[in-house]
């Protein structure tokens, strides 16, 4: 059979197709028939689903490419298995036009460079050279397995034109249908050549290390076509055929791990979900295949951060009416001080922050503060002048709110609270507020001020599990170790901790691994010897944060181990 059938076949699948119509987001609404002058009649649009893999782990048919990018910022993890090869596939879109993969490989019973089965890591990397548009496909160029040991390298130009083919779908979807053709060099030109560029090109070694670019035989030698089509009926399901233009002579011709009778390849696939795809082949006239691919973006978590509205900024005016509610007697009152404190503590409680200590002046207060839950400080600190606007007396009119980190003091920023009243409802109040609040660097800690009474000294301790995985061992690819951690720490005065760790193993077999013949200083390489006692000392520290001077932090470790 030649590549001409399938060419066939994609032409009858196109004359089905809505003529020259590139496949495009659809546009919905939230319900139907909504009022023309509701939220729910304003157009949405769906986005597309993110690109079938291949069983490299990178957008394409069966075993061959397709020059389809992922959604921008896209995280995937795919494995892939089929006559004797296991391939784990890690990809990643960096940049809107930009792939970069990583790949570890197993071939089973090649029998060749010393080893029964051969284990291998590659990198790939793919740039799409245009978009598509309503005549033109998209086109991608790529470097597969191009700074590894080259066991699967390849170069390729691959070209895609997509169509609705509502001719050929039922239900009232649509469908749609991927056209793909490509040129490709070494494993992808090694099956039905056409031509040839800059001669004879350097052959796979196996055995080797690795790590070089394969800079000498990028698009060189033999260059042999490629092409494939995937037709989506639905959401969930493709079916999918190719012609695929790598003869896998190193596992078919030097070896035997599988026997390449037809170049054909056929699949169908389920889209589970929107981040979990399974798929289902038969490869080569000889082979059955399988795949699982799992992609995720941080654009769309798995579990979206909820926060609680913010507490409200009370203005002054609603409330502080009386000329004695103005008064500043309250802040040479210890009692009344304390009482605001604990208050100010109890709020900030509500926001999993923690005071460490506050200081009164009568129109002002200092407030020093722990933020172990928003990771933008800008956020915490924001959340704090609320909460002081709702908890401190009227004649208090600036903020200084300060971040504390280990006991020392980061940065502190200086604000009105006529401001924030002001500008509590003020479409650009994050604009405004950056002009008039002033940051600075943490100072020492007042004398005067109160501090809380709940955190020195403090001790904790906890018990759990842990897991400590080894990979890319030749002999096998991924060790684990499991076991139990003891951790106790005891922290009696402000940037002070003494803290220590025991483990004990309970079941593993890291410490079975080789020893390492790097020539490099040994690290991480001597696990194996770091993993021959089951009880270990992790670590155990007294330890100092301070702040000498402004802007300048320093930590010391008077007893590491």
């Amino acid at each position: 059979m030649k590549p001409v059938v399938l060419s066939l076949v994609a032409a009858l699948l196109t004359l089905t197709a809505a003529p020259v119509q590139a496949w495009g987001p659809e546009v919905t609404q939230a319900e139907p028939d909504p009022d023309p002058v509701s939220d729910a009649a304003a157009p949405r649009f769906k986005p597309l689903p993110p690109p079938s893999l291949n069983f490299y782990g990178v957008p394409g048919v069966v075993d061959t490419p397709t020059p389809e990018m992922l959604p921008d910022g896209q995280y995937v993890t795919s494995v892939s298995w089929f006559g004797g090869q296991s391939r784990y596939n890690l990809t990643f879109q960096a940049l809107p036009w930009l792939t970069p993969s990583f790949r570890y490989t197993g071939i089973r019973d090649l029998n060749l460079f010393g080893f029964s089965t051969y284990y291998d890591r590659g990198f790939d990397v793919r740039a799409r050279l245009w978009k598509e548009r309503r005549w033109l496909p998209e086109v991608t160029m790529g470097l597969q397995d191009f700074a590894g040991t080259g066991v699967y390298a390849a170069e390729y130009f691959v070209a895609t034109k997509r169509f609705q083919t509502p001719a050929l779908s039922r239900g009232g979807s649509p469908g749609r249908l991927k056209v793909s053709a490509g040129l490709g060099w070494g494993r992808l030109g090694s099956y039905g050549a056409i031509g040839n560029i800059g001669g004879k090109r350097p052959s796979f070694v196996g055995g080797g290390t690795g790590g070089e670019l394969s800079y000498d035989q990028g698009f060189r030698g033999d260059f042999a076509p490629f092409g494939g089509i995937e037709w989506q009926p639905n959401e969930q399901w493709s079916l999918k055929a190719e012609y695929s233009s790598d003869a896998y002579v190193t596992e078919t011709e030097v070896s035997n791990v599988f026997e390449r009778n037809s170049p054909f390849n056929f699949g169908v696939e389920y889209q589970h979900s929107d981040r979990a795809r399974f798929g289902l082949y038969y490869l080569y006239g000889s082979e059955i295949g399988i795949t699982a691919q799992f992609q995720l973006n941080p654009h769309h978590p798995l579990t979206p951060m909820g926060v609680p509205a913010p507490h409200p900024v009370i203005p002054r005016r609603q409330w502080a009416v009386k000329e004695v509610d103005w008064n500043q007697d309250w802040s040479e009152s210890t009692a009344q001080t304390t009482v605001f404190r604990d208050q100010t503590a109890e709020a900030l409680k509500q926001d999993d922050l923690i005071l460490e200590a506050i200081d009164f002046k009568g129109t002002a207060v200092e407030i020093r503060f722990r933020n172990p839950r928003f990771r933008s400080a800008a956020q915490a600190a924001g959340r704090v002048a609320r909460i002081l606007t709702a908890t401190l007396p009227a004649s208090v009119e600036t903020f200084h709110i300060t971040t504390v980190s280990n006991g020392v003091g980061l940065s502190t920023l200086e604000m009105r609270r006529s401001d924030l009243e002001a500008l509590e409802f003020d479409p650009l109040a994050s604009d405004a507020l950056q002009t008039v609040v002033g940051v600075s660097s943490a100072g020492p800690v007042s004398e005067t001020a109160l501090q809380s009474t709940e955190l020195y000294p403090a001790f904790s301790a906890s018990f759990g599990h842990y897991t400590n995985p080894s990979y890319f061992d030749p002999a096998r690819p991924f060790r684990l170790d499991v076991g139990v951690d003891l951790m106790a720490s005891y922290a009696p005065a402000p940037g002070w901790i003494i803290a220590g760790a025991l483990r004990q193993r309970l079941a593993g077999n890291i410490k079975n691994g080789r020893d390492s013949n790097s020539v490099l200083p040994h690290v991480r390489t001597d696990i194996a010897k770091y993993a021959q006692y089951g009880t270990t000392l992790e670590n155990l520290f007294v330890a100092r944060n301070w702040k000498p001077a402004s802007n300048k932090y320093a930590l010391r470790h008077l007893w590491p181990v």
